[in-house]
């Protein structure tokens, strides 16, 4: 592996290695955020989605820790639990023939019906991943993410996961897959990718993919983002404490304000109806008040181990001034100007980061919005 971390404790808890301790100490800072499993590990767990290795997977759904699962791996398994289903299934009816010898006919039918009424293996198949896929809190990277241009690329110049030698056309499916784990790399953070597959890990190990962290086994990975847990969780808790301290205080409240005066001034056009050509511009805003909207309108936008991010909805009263300055039509004649002045009720909203130790707001308005002063006209 070859990404490197500033912070660096090589004797996480006597047992990682010195590559493992480097990524306990990238989760703990919140610089990897999620997981991806490929479909071996579902393999070697006998695919029992609920038990063993896999059933540890459940951990994610009530943390701030995202569980990945690539639309290439989620098809693949989809594929071998509905073959698994299939030869049950088979199973059942060969064992059928035999137990005629032994039991009566009515519940041979019986059981006959049973086995006619279900669905198909696919079927069950599916149901049964997505209900993994809640019980986890699972997050669906789709192929969309993914460039043809990217994958051929890959393909003609021999990179991971294609190999050398064999038939690289069987390791499409795998590039699909790792490059829109990239693609999602690329727009959050960094992700832990469990995969026994040296195609897998070279991949991962190239400079270009520098938010992939290859990781060998499930056990390994889980460790390594459960040694700061405990942690993550403190500081999660001190975030959410600082976060609500602050919309609690006054400074908050000047933020805001001072935060509302630059957008409206920036995003807000003077209007009027007049008989004339007019030129206008603010020459005054004021807040006179803000409130969250009724329905404590917002969205999380991120909740992780590297920040709190949150989004509100707001009405704000402004009070404007606006100086218009009307001309002649024809001539271009100044015929003079006049001061207008109104309070408007806006809708607006404000996006409020905790990172570390420092805390921020930053209100939105919409571009273009206008402020309507009805009939103007010139002294």
């Amino acid at each position: 592996m070859t990404h490197e971390c500033n912070v660096i404790n090589n004797n996480v808890n006597g047992v990682f290695s010195d590559e493992e301790a480097i990524l306990v100490d990238l989760v703990r800072l919140g610089e990897i955020t999620a997981i991806t499993i490929d479909s071996v590990i579902f393999t070697e767990n006998g695919y029992k989605l609920n038990s063993g290795i896999i059933g540890q997977l459940s951990q994610f759904k009530d943390e701030k820790f995202t569980f990945l699962l690539t639309e290439v791996v989620f098809e693949e398994t989809i594929k071998h639990i509905a073959g698994l289903h299939e030869n049950r299934i088979k199973k059942i009816e060969n064992l059928l023939k035999i137990a005629s010898d032994y039991i009566s006919e009515d519940l041979l039918n019986e059981v006959e019906d049973e086995i006619l009424s279900l669905s198909s293996p696919k079927n069950i198949a599916m149901y049964e991943l997505n209900q993994f896929m809640l019980s986890t809190n699972a997050e669906l990277v789709l192929n969309e993410e993914t460039y043809v241009s990217e994958v051929t690329e890959l393909y003609f110049s021999c990179k991971a996961p294609f190999a050398q030698t064999g038939n690289k056309k069987n390791e499409f499916p795998d590039a699909i897959a790792l490059l829109s784990l990239r693609s999602w790399a690329k727009a959050g953070n960094g992700i832990i990718v469990v995969s026994k597959d040296d195609d897998w890990a070279r991949f991962c190990a190239d400079s270009h993919n520098d938010k992939l962290y290859h990781v060998k086994d499930l056990s390994t990975a889980l460790a390594i983002i459960n040694a700061s847990k405990l942690e993550r969780y403190s500081i999660e808790t001190q975030r959410l404490n600082k976060f609500q301290e602050y919309i609690a205080s006054e400074a908050f409240h000047k933020d805001v304000i001072d935060g509302l005066k630059f957008k409206a001034i920036e995003n807000i056009t003077p209007k009027g109806h007049a008989n004339y050509i007019y030129e206008a511009e603010l020459s005054e805003v004021d807040v006179k008040d803000f409130a969250f909207t009724e329905n404590d309108s917002f969205s999380r936008i991120r909740d992780d181990a590297f920040s709190l991010v949150y989004l509100f909805d707001i009405q704000v009263i402004f009070y404007f001034k606006a100086n218009f300055s009307f001309f002649d039509a024809v001539n271009k004649i100044e015929l003079g100007e006049k001061n207008y002045h109104r309070s408007e009720l806006f809708n607006a909203s404000l996006i409020i980061k905790v990172e570390s130790h420092n805390i921020s707001v930053e209100p939105l308005i919409k571009k273009d919005s206008v402020i309507d002063f009805g009939i103007i006209h010139p002294d």
